[in-house]
């Protein structure tokens, strides 16, 4: 089992709690939300199989929850300057989850296989 993509997922719900935490000394509920949407994006990563079928599927979830995260902070009152950092975030922890490959399923080191 590969982890890679999981592993990034986690990262960028980390992250975001950590920021959100260090802005003011606490999470607000909607700082929570946006990291416990972080924390359920990661966990769709690691359950959305990884086939040829849904080879995007993994990046389009996370992208989805994500940006449901940013639209909790966005809507009491517009994206202030600190969210743009959150945004950052959001779109970095969505491109890694997309652009790092996962482990190469193939013939195990070591085996020759002739055909």
């Amino acid at each position: 089992m590969n982890f890679n993509k999981l592993i990034w997922a986690i990262l960028g719900a980390l992250f975001m709690g950590t920021k959100g935490f260090l802005d003011d000394g606490h999470l607000d509920v909607f700082e929570t939300l946006t990291t416990i949407s972080l924390a359920l994006g990661a966990l769709e990563t690691w359950l959305v199989p990884n086939t040829e079928l849904l080879a995007t599927a993994k990046t389009w979830v996370h992208a989805g929850l994500a940006g449901m995260g940013l639209l909790i902070m966005a809507l009491p009152g517009g994206v202030t300057g600190s969210e743009w950092y959150d945004v950052a975030i959001l779109i970095g922890t969505t491109a890694g989850v997309w652009a790092i490959p996962n482990q190469v399923k193939g013939t195990p080191t070591g085996v020759v296989v002739r055909g």
